[in-house]
């Protein structure tokens, strides 16, 4: 008889053990394939290119819960099976948003970025991808999750606006020839409502990433993120007018894009008039502090020494 119920025992561990070992692989799986969409993303953001893989919200994969991809034992994977077995893993674009786990977030977001890449975006699909995105998703994450997600979002609004290969061909990436053929299409882009538009998401991110606590593990998008930020910067900081002319950024700037009554236009009602030009030394210094203190990510330090490159070339300043 105990033997019997001893050979039972047996057989259901042994049986716990390997349900355990074989459904652990497909989340492993899962996670790895949305790891690559969100670095082909950010790899072509990089090296402004198109990205290699083909993005889109409904090709993203499946992801178990955190706490199901963390489960180490066969028991605590049974327990939390049975908690979720009539509430299955969310897949990243549907609207089981509560449950959905930061990682697939990200993952929506830089596929919403690789949209942006490609040759022909279509903008207006990229909007609604972002602005509902933000609806659905605002107030489910932690606070710290939830700037460092939001400063890929606004990051993602700036390069539908600006071609960040110009700018940087216009500030001088490539040599004087280079710089020379770029730079009417970057003056004409500062004077765009675009302009202008990148300039309030930047100023957004950048109090993002200012406001993260110490101690928060950097997302792999925060380095170009604020990168791109002082870019936009350094542009206003070159290619604007010093003079009476001078770009100004007021009240009408902050309430006539839709996107920015989301993510916090009464804030920046308080900066009041801006005139870009006058702020922007001093915020790519800013930008560039953050990017230095970031801790493992080397490619922080190599765009901080970048931003600062473009300082040191302007004589003037």
């Amino acid at each position: 008889m105990m033997s019997g119920w001893h050979g039972y025992r047996t057989k259901s561990i042994c049986g716990m053990l390997g349900r355990f070992r074989l459904h652990s692989k497909p989340p492993n799986i899962s996670r790895i394939v949305l790891g690559l969409y969100i670095h082909d993303a950010e790899l072509a953001k990089l090296h402004h290119h198109e990205p290699l893989l083909r993005h889109s919200l409904s090709r993203l994969p499946q992801i178990s819960s955190n706490e199901l991809f963390a489960a180490s034992t066969a028991n605590s994977w049974k327990t939390l099976m049975i908690r979720s077995r009539y509430q299955p893993p969310s897949p990243a674009h549907t609207n089981l948003c509560s449950s959905t786990p930061e990682f697939a977030s990200l993952g929506m977001l830089e596929s919403v970025s690789a949209l942006a890449r490609e040759e022909f975006p279509d903008v207006l699909q990229c909007h609604t991808l972002l602005t509902t995105w933000y609806t659905q998703y605002a107030l489910v994450y932690k606070p710290a999750s939830w700037l460092s997600l939001l400063i890929l979002w606004h990051s993602i609004f700036m390069s539908l606006h600006v071609d960040f290969n110009i700018l940087e061909l216009a500030l001088g990436r490539d040599g004087d020839q280079a710089s020379q053929k770029a730079l009417p299409h970057a003056q004409k882009w500062i004077h765009s409502p675009d302009a202008k538009r990148c300039l309030l998401h930047a100023m957004l991110l950048q109090n993002h990433c200012e406001s993260l606590p110490m101690g928060t593990e950097s997302a792999i998008h925060l380095p170009l993120s604020l990168y791109h930020c002082g870019i936009v910067w350094a542009a206003f900081m070159c290619f604007s007018e010093q003079n009476s002319d001078a770009i100004i950024v007021d009240a009408a700037d902050y309430l006539q894009f839709e996107e920015l009554h989301l993510s916090g236009a009464g804030d920046l009602m308080n900066f009041g008039v801006l005139v870009p030009s006058r702020l922007a030394l001093g915020s790519v210094f800013r930008v560039v502090g953050l990017l230095q203190r970031i801790g493992h990510w080397k490619i922080s330090k190599s765009l901080a020494s970048t931003l600062l490159g473009i300082i040191e070339t302007r004589e003037y300043l």
